[in-house]
C-alpha cells in the first residue's frame, strides 16, 4: 500500500487524510479548524525557548554525576533543551564524546509540531537518529495523534513506525481510527508505505 505523504511532520497524518494534508501544509491548520475539540494535554505543550540564540543543548535536573571521557548520568525532573526541542525524563545519560543521549521513565519529547511520550529514548544529538519506544504521540497542527511500539530513525531520510495508530478524535472519542502493523515514510520522496492496514469507524473495520 504506497500513499502520497506531502510533509515531514511524522507524515502518518496524510495516510488517512491526504486531502486535507495537500490543501492545508502541516504545520498552517485552518483557523477554528478545532475550535470545538479539547485541549491538548498539558504534557504536549512546548516550553518557551531560551533566550540565548545558540545552537547549544542545556540541561537541568536534580542531581547530577559526571564522570571522565564526557559521560554524565542526571536523574530527577530531567530537562534537555536545544532550540524549540525539549526531552524530559526521569533519568538521562549524556554521552558528550559519542555525541549521545539515552533517558528513560517518563520520557517526552515536544516541539511545536510534534510531541512523543513513551518508555525509553536512545538518540544521536547530531544527526537525529534514534528510537523511542512505547509510545504516545500528538500532531498539534493537525489536532492528530495516536500510539506506536516504537518510532525509529534508522537514517536522515526514513522514519519507521511499529505498530501504530492515528486519529484526529479528542481522547476517548476515537469515532475513527487507522491502524497499521508497520509504516515506512520516505521523506524524501514524500512517500509511505503501510503494512496491514485498518481503518476503523465507530470501532467498525472497513479497510
Amino acid at each position: 500500500m504506497r500513499l502520497p505523504i506531502p510533509h515531514t511532520v511524522l507524515l502518518l497524518a496524510s495516510l488517512s487524510v491526504p486531502a486535507f494534508a495537500q490543501d492545508e501544509p502541516v504545520g498552517e491548520p485552518a483557523p477554528g479548524r478545532w475550535d470545538l475539540c479539547g485541549a491538548p494535554p498539558e504534557w504536549t505543550l512546548p516550553l518557551p525557548p531560551p533566550d540565548i540564540g545558540d545552537d547549544a543543548t542545556r540541561f537541568t535536573a536534580d542531581s547530577a554525576e559526571m564522570f571522565r571521557g564526557g559521560l554524565s548520568t542526571l536523574t530527577g525532573d530531567v530537562v534537555m533543551s536545544r532550540h524549540d526541542q525539549t526531552v524530559r525524563a526521569d533519568r538521562l545519560v549524556f554521552d558528550q564524546a559519542a555525541g549521545r543521549v539515552e533517558a528513560e521513565g517518563n520520557v517526552t519529547m515536544v516541539s511545536p509540531q510534534l510531541a512523543v511520550r513513551g518508555a525509553r529514548l536512545d538518540s544521536d544529538l547530531d544527526t537525529g537518529l534514534g528510537t523511542i519506544s512505547q509510545t504516545e504521540y500528538h500532531v498539534p497542527p493537525l489536532h492528530g495523534r495516536g500510539e506506536a511500539g516504537s518510532i525509529v530513525r534508522p537514517d536522515s531520510d526514513t522514519m519507521l513506525l511499529h505498530d501504530t495508530t492515528y486519529t484526529t478524535c479528542d481522547p476517548g472519542q476515537d469515532h475513527w481510527l487507522l491502524s497499521a502493523r508497520r509504516v515506512k515514510l520516505d521523506e524524501p520522496k514524500g512517500e509511505g508505505t503501510a503494512r496491514h492496514v485498518v481503518l476503523r469507524f465507530m470501532n467498525v473495520p472497513f479497510l
